[in-house]
């Protein structure tokens, strides 16, 4: 999608895991990552410093029941569940710096109103999202370019009801440092299977005729890292107990909390096979979680 997710270079994607969808489709999708940075390049581990837990707010976005069945996922609540387990138990941000919108209460004014709440309250924020995604076009005078929607729960086919990638990072862009972390697929299928159910996808796509948006402009989002579940053209796959990505990157940071970025971006590839492959984007080399 928060996500959260690559870009491409005319298309504006946000990479991967994208940073939106779990299991939905939308026009036709190798996903950018709503909140991207390009890769930081491998290196020594940078001069850091560890943030305060007091200075850390969060947002937990999950989604499973959407009032079209068709659109309903399983495990997004579950790794909500889990992510806030490890803010808590490994990094201790304190319960009341944590905020949680579930299902119906996941409305695009809602999170956005969260994300508002996360910057001018905290000087460092971390979005969680789980959810359907998907992409649509827009354009930006000489050419098209995709634009990436988190589909939040009263989610429509208009400018006015999609949550857009820029529209997240416009408001991620005055934090001083935010970590977003989707769990999402983001590809032509945008499908998350439960495990047990073969087969099973759920698919979000635009309207028969289609989607298009007017001129919508570019934003950059600095100082933001990105944790995504999949690269664009890939899916995110669901667990029993939970979404692949987030069940691996906990146990991760729960076993090497102090991991940089590129170790645990090569033990997520290790740990999650080759079904899809996660994306950690970063403003510099070297860094960890919570670190600047």
């Amino acid at each position: 999608m928060f996500i959260w997710i690559k870009r491409d270079t005319k298309k504006i994607e946000i990479t991967p895991h994208s940073v939106i969808p779990r299991g939905p489709a939308a026009v036709e999708s190798v996903v950018p990552s709503p909140l991207s940075v390009p890769s930081p390049p491998r290196g020594k581990r940078a001069d850091i410093h560890a943030v305060e837990p007091e200075k850390i707010g969060a947002l937990l976005v999950a989604i499973d029941e959407y009032p079209n069945e068709k659109w309903r996922l399983y495990k997004c609540k579950t790794d909500a569940i889990k992510f806030r387990k490890i803010l808590k138990n490994v990094y201790n941000v304190p319960a009341p710096q944590i905020r949680i919108l579930y299902d119906a209460a996941a409305t695009k004014h809602a999170i956005l109103q969260g994300i508002d709440w996360l910057v001018n309250s905290f000087e460092y924020c971390v979005l969680f999202m789980s959810g359907h995604g998907c992409r649509v076009f827009a354009n930006d005078g000489p050419g098209d370019f995709f634009v990436e929607v988190f589909v939040a729960h009263d989610h429509t086919w208009s400018r006015a009801g999609m949550l857009l990638d820029r529209d997240i990072r416009a408001r991620l862009a005055r934090a001083k440092r935010a970590w977003v972390v989707i769990d999402a697929c983001h590809s032509a299928g945008l499908a998350r299977n439960l495990a047990g159910v073969p087969g099973r996808v759920r698919s979000i796509s635009p309207p028969v005729e289609g989607v298009r948006l007017g001129v919508v402009e570019s934003v950059n989002a600095r100082d933001v890292v990105e944790l995504a579940a999949c690269m664009s053209h890939q899916q995110a796959f669901e667990l029993e107990d939970g979404g692949a990505f987030t069940s691996i990157l906990c146990r991760l940071l729960t076993e090497f909390p102090d991991a940089t970025f590129e170790e645990l971006q090569d033990k997520l590839r290790a740990g999650i096979g080759t079904n899809q492959t996660p994306v950690i984007t970063a403003p510099a080399s070297g860094l960890a979680m919570f670190t600047i």
